[in-house]
């Protein structure tokens, strides 16, 4: 067995423990179960049309017809035929166990092979990664379905690893090849989100590698690393370059882009408070080693048995139906908790540590926490939201405490390294170094496990309702001051079954922390000698506080039967009428949930509506403006007896003007006809022409749209066909006589030129025109739809989708995959040759030095001889 196979044993090892790990914390997912992962049904219902069209013609559809009316597909569905080198790497990770196992273990590779980049030992390297793997909210993102986020988080610290030895380690082509792996494959998951959070915390890296090397005179290292950085993001690029083209394109027109009708002129990308709705508490951030802090998750304080203990018995009825959750985000799943002896650690670590690189880790830590703040602390947020890059196009902004979940367990491994190495060493002024370190020690437990014990001895520190609770009570109270006096007793039982939930997790950190603050004190004092006894304790400790914390989010409770899970998309009688529709284009309301959440309807049809976070601006609006209000109205409508809904269709005119054909108002039973839907497209009448989208949209709500097309003549100033209120229109017609996703064709006759408008969205990149094979142009109509001049006579009208992004991109994509896979050969096969040199040099050096050891043997023997 070779020397360097033998060194690699320990680690396969390892890696081989981990998956067993993900296996047995996961294992009802091997046996055929799955969990009602939300969001991954929202994308098979979202994608299902895609892959049935992708089976049928071995094509990949641009376009989706399936939600929200209409949108580009880029997001929705998956083309991997161009980026084939990154995504055979992640098809070959998803197999290796079940998905949400493959998950897990990619979280724990993933560090680990970070923490030996930066040159932990192995042991060292297992407690990060244990503590990575198992942060609550990694966890927390699998049962949610977050998958392709979760994925991201697998690689993200690799790509760290990969960037740490090339500037540190000066191991250029190792970090590379790890680089370019690592964040291709993470860019082809599609979670811009993560993607920017890596690319910010990387950023904060260089810019702290730039000032480093310029204090110690090696810029030339700088810039040679900076060059390989160059080609590590050309190298990711090219190959994903379809999906970052189409976010850069879609962000233009999508809700992440700036709105054409919003106040708030500053903001190029969300709406700020859709944006900021789910920012982290100030106090909920010492959820990080206290998980209860507010409450954990969203759900009903009777299930949890403890809690209801503290409760009288004539409130626990309605006291078990409050939330068990009281911080400010709109709702959770669970906290983000980084671990209790982490924490400790990592702060210890920030006073021990010391390699530079800590800064740099202490600098992220703090801005990922403020910036998780969102609208609870302005200054920071608005600096980023307004003035950095790209910063305002996602939501969600405590996703941002990802980056915190990585720096704070490699600090903390860091700790464990310094004083595994200042027990090693000696040196002059130990015993004044031992009391710094004490010093160090006691402020770090002080910060931690006084804490949390303050907050168990004194919860009154803290409120126990969220700010939407006080104000309700508050409001409550001054409506109806003969109740005020219930009130303030419901208040209390409420914040009694809080605080126990506060206590007992306070009172479980505290132990936690102690615990293993006892073992370090111990080593310190050199009462526990033996450091791998001391590393073993550690991770024993450590697992079983993340073990049990994740367990309340995350159990084999949870797995269900595949076929329940798949239920969701069995078809409903309504959904049975529908399919036998011939008629290939038309859309469809249904009004039993909220369409606009609700991507089961996209499974089957045409939706109005559907889930997606990147939905048109346009659309948006029309949601907001028109589209939401007509919904409630036909909801209302039909549950009144003694309204005729024929007498409220007509004036439902988004709805029309879609080809709403169909309103699901129950599953059990065939839907209704819409029959004032306007069809596939109709000749107008009459235009309404006005020179801002403001005043395009206002018009909507004042004008015939079955006869009257409303057109910005600011952006499309072209000359338009004379009809006012000719009647020849009235013998013209149009008919749809060939439909796919990408490719529409009509066939019409009229006796006058004319205009036509299409219940088809406007999208500007990509949707060409042609009459008769003779290119024209589209318009857009009517705030959102697609509209055509076109001349008289009979003729033949094609739509096709051919975005640059889909043909160019695509061709660009494979070239790029190609280059990818040829940098990687070539980087092998100098690898090994080296490996093999190597060796060879070893050995030959070997044998010299044995012959050294033989030639003083034999000069004695040759001197003995002489004196004889």
């Amino acid at each position: 067995m070779s020397e360097n196979l033998k060194k690699l044993l320990p680690h396969f090892g390892i890696i081989f423990l981990f998956w067993l790990l993900s296996v047995i914390y996961l294992y009802p997912s091997i046996e055929g179960k799955v969990l009602q992962q939300g969001d991954i049904l929202h994308a098979i219902g979202v994608s299902h049309q895609s892959t049935i069209y992708h089976k049928k013609t071995g094509k990949y559809n641009c376009w989706s017809p399936q939600l929200f009316s209409g949108m580009p597909s880029y997001q929705v569905s998956e083309t991997p035929k161009h980026n084939f080198i990154f995504h055979s790497i992640q098809k070959f990770v998803r197999n290796l166990g079940s998905r949400d196992i493959s998950i897990l273990f990619l979280y724990f590779v993933g560090f680990y092979l970070l923490a030996l980049a930066f040159g932990f030992d192995k042991f060292i390297s297992a407690i990060g990664a244990l503590a990575y793997g198992l942060s609550s909210y990694n966890i927390i993102i699998i049962i949610a379905g977050h998958i392709t986020k979760a994925f991201a988080l697998g690689y993200m610290p690799m790509i760290i690893g990969g960037f740490y030895l090339i500037y540190e380690k000066a191991k250029y082509w190792q970090g590379s090849i790890l680089a370019i792996l690592s964040l291709g494959v993470s860019i082809s998951l599609g979670h811009m989100q993560i993607i920017y959070y890596t690319l910010l915390l990387l950023g904060l890296f260089i810019l702290f590698e730039f000032f480093y090397l310029l204090k110690d005179k090696k810029l030339r290292h700088f810039f040679i690393a900076l060059g390989f950085t160059l080609g590590i993001f050309i190298l990711s690029i090219l190959p994903n370059i379809v999906s970052l083209w189409e976010a850069y394109e879609m962000s233009k027109y999508s809700i992440r882009g700036k709105s054409e009708i919003a106040q708030d002129t500053k903001n190029t990308g969300l709406d700020k408070d859709y944006a900021l709705s789910w920012s982290y508490g100030i106090a909920e951030s010492f959820s990080i080693f206290i998980p209860n802090i507010k409450g954990g998750a969203s759900g009903q304080i009777g299930n949890d048995p403890n809690a209801m203990k503290a409760i009288s018995p004539q409130y626990r009825d309605i006291i078990a139906q409050q939330n068990h959750y009281w911080g400010n985000q709109p709702f959770t799943s669970g906290p983000v908790y980084f671990g209790a002896i982490i924490v400790f650690l990592a702060l210890f670590g920030m006073f021990i540590i010391k390699n530079r690189i800590k800064w740099w880790l202490i600098t992220a830590t703090i801005l990922s926490i403020m910036l998780s703040w969102g609208k609870n602390f302005p200054i920071l947020t608005d600096l980023f939201f307004y003035h950095f890059p790209y910063y305002n196009k996602f939501r969600t902004v405590s996703m941002i405490l990802t980056v915190a979940s990585l720096t704070v367990p490699i600090l903390a491994i860091m700790a464990i390294k310094e004083l595994l190495e200042s027990k090693e060493k000696e040196e002059k002024d130990e015993k004044k170094k031992k009391n710094m370190l004490k010093t160090y020690f006691w402020i770090a437990y002080g910060f931690t496990g006084g804490l949390a014990l303050l907050f168990f001895l004194f919860p009154g520190i803290f409120n126990f309702l969220s700010n939407q609770e006080k104000e309700y009570f508050n409001q409550l109270s001054q409506q109806s001051p003969q109740i005020a006096q219930q009130i303030q007793d419901f208040i209390l039982q409420l914040t009694l079954a809080r605080k126990a939930i506060f206590q007992a997790d306070a009172i479980r950190s505290f132990l936690f922390i102690s615990i293993a603050a006892g073992l370090i004190l111990f080593y310190i004092k050199g009462w526990l000698k033996n450091k791998n006894a001391l590393l073993g304790i550690l991770i024993v400790l450590i697992f079983a506080d993340m073990w049990s914390v994740d367990r309340r989010y995350l159990s084999a409770d949870q797995y269900q039967n595949k076929r329940k899970v798949n239920a969701f998309f069995n078809p409903s009688i309504a959904d049975k009428f529908l399919q036998k529709d011939t008629d290939p284009d038309f859309r469809v309301a249904d009004l039993t949930t909220n369409p606009f959440t609700d991507a089961r309807t996209s499974y089957f049809h045409k939706n109005i509506g559907g889930y997606h976070g990147a939905k048109l601006h346009r659309y948006q609006d029309i949601i907001d403006k028109y589209l939401g209000y007509e919904i409630q109205m036909l909801q209302k409508a039909l549950s009144d007896t003694s309204v005729n809904i024929d007498d409220v269709l007509p004036n439902m005119q988004i709805l029309n003007m879609l080809n709403t054909k169909y309103l699901i108002i129950n599953h059990s039973i065939f839907p209704l006809l819409n029959k004032y839907a306007f069809g596939h497209a109709w000749f107008v009448k009459n235009y309404k022409f006005v020179n801002s989208p403001q005043k395009e949209i206002d018009a909507l709500g004042k004008v015939n749209l079955a006869t009257t097309a409303v057109i910005d003549k600011s952006k499309f100033p072209g000359k338009y066909p004379e009809i006012s209120l000719k009647t020849e229109l009235d013998s013209a017609w149009i008919r749809l006589i060939y439909y796919s996703p990408d490719t529409l064709k009509y066939e019409y006759y009229s006796p006058i030129d004319a205009f036509v408008v299409f219940s088809e969205i406007y999208y500007p990149k990509g949707w060409q025109a042609y009459i008769d094979k003779q290119k024209a142009s589209l318009v857009r109509a009517n705030y959102i739809l697609r509209a055509l001049s076109v001349p008289k006579g009979k003729h033949i009208i094609t739509m096709v989708f051919r975005p640059k992004v889909c043909t160019i991109g695509s061709k660009i994509g494979s070239i790029g995959s190609w280059i990818v896979l040829l940098t990687i050969i070539i980087y092998l096969i100098f690898a090994i040759k080296n490996s093999i040199q190597t060796t060879k040099q070893e050995k030959t050096n070997m044998s010299h030095s044995n012959d050294e050891r033989i030639k003083p043997k034999e000069t004695e023997k040759k001197k003995t001889k002489n004196k004889k």
